[in-house]
């Protein structure tokens, strides 16, 4: 519960970080490279990385670029310690995870995917956390880490299925 109103919040404070208007045709995107978090993803601005739960169990990083109009590009990713995932069917695994943080959200569309040549499972949706806000997201299960991708919108649902965000998430790559 606490995770979710604070992810809602922090959606909320970097959306409307910027105040000045872009059109998605502005957006240029830059490759962005964690070595710790062991991805490479395309961005529209150097992200801001924060560490929840430093030095705990559940340590969780994100990379977030707000944008004005107010959009926010964000990958997140935390390591499931503590539990023994061998054997267990990821998209269980990854639903359990969502629906955990999107407590009481209607999901919809979801959709089953896959990532790069080792066919990492996934799923991908679109959700309404708030009225006005809404956010389409892929998750990923490599091992025993989850990454969250999501590009949020503010008032433009329609933003979630432009070519933007299409290019942030056919960006994203798994590195060893």
């Amino acid at each position: 519960m606490f995770r979710s109103m604070l992810v809602g919040a922090a959606i909320i404070c970097l959306a409307l970080s910027r105040t000045a208007p872009a059109a998605a045709a502005d957006l240029k995107f830059q490759p962005v490279a964690s070595d710790a978090g062991r991805f490479d993803v395309e961005m529209p601005g150097e992200p801001k990385e924060t560490v929840e739960g430093a030095g705990t169990r559940d340590e969780n990083h994100t990379f977030a670029v707000a944008m004005a109009g107010p959009k926010v590009f964000r990958v997140e990713y935390i390591d499931i310690n503590g539990v023994d995932l061998e054997g267990k069917d990821p998209l269980k695994v990854l639903r359990l995870y969502r629906d955990g943080f999107r407590k009481d959200v209607k999901i919809e569309g979801e959709k089953e995917v896959t990532l790069g040549k080792d066919k990492v499972p996934g799923l991908e949706y679109a959700c309404q956390p708030q009225d006005g806000v809404f956010v389409r997201e892929r998750l990923f299960l490599a091992g025993k880490r989850i990454y969250t991708l999501h590009v949020v919108a503010i008032g433009d649902k329609d933003f979630l299925d432009s070519g933007d965000a299409d290019h942030f998430f056919r960006s994203f790559k798994i590195t060893k």
